[in-house]
């Protein structure tokens, strides 16, 4: 910083150095009369308060000026002034305020809350640092007031209204920059947004001044001399080119060697770049959200939830974020920064810098509240504001100019319209930005351009947007609030999804949470009454994640519609589990980087204990508990500087918190165990293995023993007190399992149960755990073998539930298995299996009297009465018969919707008999689709006749039962019979011409390991259809050297257009550039068209990082000293590079956005 700026800095900090009251307002009048030319001072004794006044916009508007340097000071002037100007002029109601004190965001907040309760609107203020600028450049004044002489008044060392706090320099994310800068020998223009850094940049150039916005001609030349500098910046040079000019002038007078360094915005760029005769020009775009976080960092920004809080307002602009930076360390004005208050002044600031009229700000803060805006729709929006339509197209554009509006093309499609149409689409960013000046213009003091309502009227389509706003100006303390109407909410909110409107709302007050909840309720129940189950839980879902932010009481309506909306789901059968884990994340959210509190967590809990739960709710209720009330946490956010990366945190809650939610969770528990049905009964047990996994097992984050310890409490307290009353044989497996670790366990007086519920004891391996497992079911068994079949069947029927809540899922299949070995009439026992409804399960029973040949015919029609039971005998005869009758019999009877439900692996292990009659079977579809099937045995016997003529006949783009043994069984006929794979091929492609699709997969897959005898044998048969082009990448594979053979044939008939466009609709065949141009060599391609050829295929990487190896190889081959090579690469030039400068983009603007791309 310069002396000169220190020696103010400290005179005005001085109240020792006297400044003459009188004096001071002149000189503030004076030196405001720059920004308000109309300004007229008001005579001292006659001035009732007043120390000055002008119009704007047909309106007196009041300037009040205090000379006090201290906080307490103005802010009681301006109580005593506005008091004098309220009685003495009442058409004022707005006023400018001036002091030497210094005035924060937060202060000036204050200040506009003094004037508001005066019934004034404060519309600006100047404190110390406005005044501390303009005494460095107006030296009569600073002479005047505070007495002091002349400095280096051409230069300084740093920009103008830098303070000490800013001097500390970086070059993070701008090192291409300065290394660009250093190799030129040219002047240098750095253009870019506001807030971008390019005065930033220009302060790190090494030896530099800056001029001061007040040159005299004969100083200029000695403050040169003095500062012998490389670099003189002209910061904001857009409206400097005059003393552009006079340093050019100077420098080749006095033949001095400093480049000239002017910073300006982007639409100022062609002027200055005049005037400084072909400059170097650079343009400072946005950092990204990383290289912000460094910055911040390195500010003493160091919380991540701050830094995201930043990172979202400040739109890759540097000086942006360190404005905020800076109101949080040095002003502790949290709130101002955090809401988006604090950019603001930013935003204002680049409108006046601009030279707009007042209506910028009425056009960005309309936008805000409407959103987004397309071309179509700027009539309207001018009409609303009452600006002319051209103009409002000029200021759109200004506006823009600035970046604070985003300006995209987007293509938009109209009805009769076969091309869409592009359309700039207009939007404020960032979106907290958005929110606060939606606030500052339509939520303040300051009169509304057009109300709300005629808003909505004017754009109908966009009324959510304009609510969000409504509820933003809440939860910004605005000084208006605007609710939406409950009826508003419900349509845009709940009815068309907006969870985030939803959220907002619900958060303002219980009232709203409650109305919230209901309106949920009933929507849900809506959409499922017209089966929309799909959107049912989608709102569901929404609902659920945002009750962290509501508010509910025990007999609030809120807990009672979430368990009622999950209860509709599970009555029509909608899963609802992810409903529950977005409840469980709002409860416990937490901004980026914190640990997440329990509080809201406890409070849902309690309420849960105390709300009264309807029968039909329990397991809606206790399913919501037992994952509630776990004690272990999990968090879960995209980190703000790296927005690919994933941040996943986990631990379980302090002492404290474990013990209050045990406690919670155990008297929930005593008071509803014993009543619970034996499925809530396993849902709680999920619940305690949840305990009792921290407090006995590992676990993957840190715990501490004092943890484990209140974890082992709250798991002995559950544990003990559900082990007094377990009936169902099914929980009190599950709960052996889980209370192990415990100790504890109950003994299963069932001993067919336990049998089938025991897990296999893997101690003894494998296959003696299975033997030992079946001999248990055995012994368990032979009490029934005695009985009637039904006494074994009810008993499953009794137990199966049980069966799934022990989860022996093959229990039941398990069971039949050992069944079918014992001495029995299996064929009785599958009968009564099949009355009791397991059907499917008995096919032991039946394969085994297929195996015994006990089966007889008049069985088969009994059996066959019902297609259940067909299916399983017409798969165990298939498998096991050596009775032809009883084959013949079966298939005689099987239709191709019977053959549906066969598992192909019945096929693969027919025996000879059984295949002999599928293969001649009277159906075409069965003996082809089994032909297609036994195709893939490793048996296969590609002479057997009948298999041939039913194989020729089958259809494989049909994707039935034998899609997924397509694979092996075509490798498996070519390694046999390449001629036959040939015919089949042609097949293939003439009966996906007819259906217009064609699937390569399976034939790739064979034709991958051919030889190129092999190959060529195929190619042959097959080049003169009408898919040969596609056929012939099928063929190839990656195998370049046969694809080139066939290119090079004189015979070949494919052109290269036909050949280039099949490849590019290719995915699972790939060639390097080089091999592809070798292949098509012959065929005299299109050079832009092979080049583009690389597009095909699987790639990896970043857009940016692919088609940059792209353009590497296309340089090297645009080098060649081949022409045909040469012609090929320097057209890929052309079309890639363009493209890598697109994506480069996209990439950089998602880096700065923090989106993924």
């Amino acid at each position: 910083m310069s002396t000169l700026r220190q020696r103010i800095e400290r005179a005005l900090d001085d109240e020792t150095v006297k400044i003459q009251h009188e004096m001071f307002e002149k000189c503030a009048v004076s030196l405001l009369r720059n920004i308000y030319p109309s300004l007229e001072s008001v005579a001292g004794g006659t001035d009732g308060g007043l120390d000055g006044r002008f119009i704007q916009d047909g309106k007196t508007i009041g300037l009040l000026i205090t000379s006090s340097r201290r906080w307490a000071g103005s802010t009681a002037n301006l109580r005593k002034n506005l008091k004098s100007v309220s009685a003495n002029y009442p058409d004022i109601d707005t006023i400018i305020f001036s002091s030497l004190a210094d005035i924060s965001m937060k202060r000036r907040q204050s200040l506009e809350k003094i004037a508001k309760n005066l019934g004034f609107t404060l519309s600006k203020v100047f404190g110390k640092d406005w005044f501390v600028d303009q005494f460095y450049d107006h030296p009569d004044w600073r002479k005047i007031i505070l007495d002091l002489p002349d400095g280096p008044s051409s230069f300084s060392l740093q920009p103008t209204g830098w303070k000490s706090r800013m001097s500390t320099h970086h070059t993070i994310g701008r090192q291409q920059t300065f290394d660009k800068i250093n190799r030129c020998d040219s002047d240098v223009l750095l253009f870019g947004l506001p807030g971008i850094g390019k005065t930033h940049v220009a302060a790190n150039l090494p030896n530099v001044v800056f001029l001061n916005s007040t040159v005299v001609g004969p100083g200029l030349v000695d403050d040169l001399l003095s500062f012998r500098p490389s670099h003189v910046v002209v910061d904001d040079s857009g409206r400097k080119t005059s003393q552009i000019q006079l340093l050019r002038e100077v420098r080749e007078a006095e033949n001095f060697d400093f480049k000239i360094v002017a910073t300006c915005w982007p639409h100022q760029r062609s002027d200055v770049a005049r005037n400084l005769n072909q400059p170097t020009e650079i343009h400072i775009d946005r950092l990204s959200r990383a290289e912000i976080g460094e910055i911040l960092r390195a500010r003493g920004i160091a919380r991540t939830a701050l830094i995201a809080r930043i990172l979202e307002q400040s739109d890759g602009r540097p000086g942006w974020a360190i404005n905020l930076a800076n109101l949080i360390i040095e002003h502790k004005d949290i709130h101002t920064a955090w809401s988006g208050i604090g950019l603001q002044a930013a935003v204002v600031t680049s409108i006046e810098n601009l030279g707009l009229d007042r209506r910028a700000l009425t056009v960005l803060g309309t936008l805000a509240l409407i959103g987004e805006l397309d071309e179509r729709e700027t009539p309207r929006f001018a009409d609303l504001l009452g600006i002319p339509r051209i103009e409002m197209i000029e200021l759109l554009e200004s506006i823009a100019t600035a970046g604070l509006i985003d300006v995209s093309l987007q293509r938009t499609y109209e009805v009769l319209r076969a091309v869409g149409q592009p359309m700039n689409l207009y939007g404020t960013q960032p979106g907290l930005m958005s929110a606060s000046l939606a606030c500052a213009v339509f939520f303040s003091e300051v009169s509304q351009p057009v109300s709300i309502a005629e808003v909505k009227t004017a754009f109908p389509e966009k009324v959510g947007s304009v609510l969000q706003r409504q509820c933003d100006s809440y939860h910004l303390n605005s000084q208006r609030n605007y609710l939406p109407d409950n009826e508003e909410i419900e349509h845009w909110g709940v009815l068309k999804q907006d969870t985030t409107l939803l959220q907002s709302f619900a958060a303002i007050g219980p009232r709203q949470s409650c109305f919230c909840a209901e309106a949920t309720l009933r929507g849900v129940h809506d959409l499922l009454q017209k089966g929309n189950s799909g959107k049912a839980l989608l709102l569901a879902e929404g609902f659920a994640a945002s009750i962290g932010v509501m508010h509910w009481s025990d007999d609030s309506s809120v807990i009672q519609s979430f368990l009622g909306i999950l209860n509709l789901l599970s009555t029509a059968n909608v899963d609802y589990q992810n409903a529950i884990g977005k409840l469980i994340t709002s409860l416990q959210y937490t901004m980026p980087g914190e640990v997440p509190s329990p509080k809201r967590k406890i409070e849902f809990l309690r309420s849960l204990r105390e709300a009264a739960i309807p029968p039909e709710q329990e397991t809606v209720f206790i399913r919501t508990l037992s994952r509630l009330a776990t004690p272990v946490f999990e968090v879960s956010y995209l980190d703000p500087e790296q927005p690919a990366t994933f941040v996943m945190t986990s631990g379980a809650w302090g002492i404290e918190e474990l013990e209050r939610i045990g406690e919670l969770s155990t008297q929930i528990v005593r008071d509803m165990w014993g009543d619970l049905a034996p499925l809530s009964q396993s849902y709680l047990l999920d619940l305690l293995d949840g305990w009792v996994r921290i407090a006995y097992l590992g676990v993957t984050f840190r715990i501490s023993d004092k943890q484990r310890e209140a974890a082992k409490t709250v798991s002995l307290s559950l544990a003990s007190f559900m082990a007094k009353s377990i009936s169902d044989p099914g929980v009190r497996s599950r709960f052996n399992d889980v209370a192990r670790p415990l100790g504890l366990g109950l003994e299963e007086p069932d001993r067919l149960f336990f049998a089938l519920s025991e897990d296999l004891d893997f101690r003894l391996g494998t296959e003696a755990a299975i033997v030992h497992r079946d001999a248990s079911i055995t012994t368990a068994l032979k009490p029934y073998l005695s009985c009637d079949p039904g006494v074994l069947m009810e008993w499953l029927n009794c137990h199966s539930d049980s069966l799934q809540l022990a989860n022996s899922k093959d229990s039941i299949p398990n069971l039949f298995g050992v069944l079918a070995n014992q001495q029995i009439d299996h064929l009785i026992w599958a009968r009564s299996a099949d009355t009791a409804g397991y059907t499917r399960e008995s096919k032991p029973l039946i394969a085994e009297s297929v195996k015994r040949g006990t089966l007889s015919i008049s069985d088969v029609e009994d059996l066959a009465s019902s297609k259940a039971r067909f299916q399983t005998l017409l798969e165990a005869v298939i498998e096991h018969s050596d009775d032809s009758l009883v084959i013949r019999e079966c298939l005689t009877r099987t239709s191709t919707k019977d053959f549906s439900g066969v598992h192909p692996y019945s096929i693969l292990r027919s025996n000879a008999l059984a295949r002999e009659a599928l293969f001649t079977h009277e159906n075409v579809e069965i003996r082809s689709l089994c032909a297609a099937i036994w195709a893939a045995s490793p048996a296969l016997d590609v002479q057997d006749d009948a298999w041939r003529r039913a194989i020729l006949q089958h259809d494989f783009c049909e994707q039935g039962c034998a899609a997924s043994l397509y694979d092996e069984a075509l490798q498996n006929i070519l390694q046999h019979d390449v001629d036959l794979f040939a015919q089949l091929f042609r097949s293939h492609l003439l009966s996906s011409a007819e259906k217009h699709s064609i699937n390569f997969t399976p034939w790739e897959y064979a034709l991958d390991s051919a030889d190129p005898r092999a190959k060529n044998k195929v190619w042959s048969q097959i080049k003169c259809s009408s898919q040969a082009a596609d056929a012939f990448w099928a063929i190839a594979r990656n195998d370049f050297a046969w694809a080139k053979s066939q290119t090079s044939d004189p015979g070949f008939k494919l052109t290269a257009k036909d050949l280039l466009e099949s490849y590019s609709f290719t995915a699972s065949t790939t060639y390097e550039l080089m091999e592809l141009v070798e292949v098509f060599r012959p065929l005299h391609p299109d050079a832009g068209g092979l080049a583009l050829a690389m597009d095909s295929g699987m790639v990896s990487g970043s857009e940016s990082e692919v088609l940059q190896q792209r353009l590497d190889i296309l340089h090297q081959l645009s080098a060649s000293d081949d022409p045909y090579l040469a012609e090929i690469g320097k057209k890929g030039v052309s079309l890639y590079a363009p493209r890598l400068a697109r994506a480069y983009r996209r990439e950089r603007i998602a880096e700065v956005r923090g989106r993924l791309i």
